[in-house]
């Protein structure tokens, strides 16, 4: 790693962080971690940044109509899984999504 923070050298802590992580893109969010640090001094932890990016308005409508008229219709995206499977979600689509490394072999 470039930087780490300080409190994440506790074990608890990052696996506290990892699993907010991982609750957070479950429910569509991505998220950005901030840390304040000053220049030779160590960096601390501020929190998850969560941000939604949700399917335009119209896109479900679209699938839809896609699908019944006997279109395949496929995702694919560099999108954490858990995002990919909540954005699949909320369009219509199944939800039995490959991770990327399933995809490359």
């Amino acid at each position: 790693l470039q930087w780490k923070c300080e409190d994440c050298a506790d074990p608890d802590f990052a696996n506290l962080v990892m699993k907010k992580d991982v609750e957070l893109s479950s429910q569509g969010y991505k998220t950005i971690a901030v840390a304040v640090g000053f220049e030779g001094q160590p960096m601390y932890f501020l929190g998850l940044l969560p941000m939604i990016d949700p399917p335009r308005f119209d896109t479900a409508v679209t699938i839809r109509r896609l699908m019944d008229a006997g279109v395949g219709v496929k995702m694919i995206t560099g999108d954490h899984l858990n995002i990919a499977k909540e954005t699949a979600r909320l369009v219509g689509m199944a939800t039995n999504i490959l991770p990327g490394e399933m995809t490359r072999e």
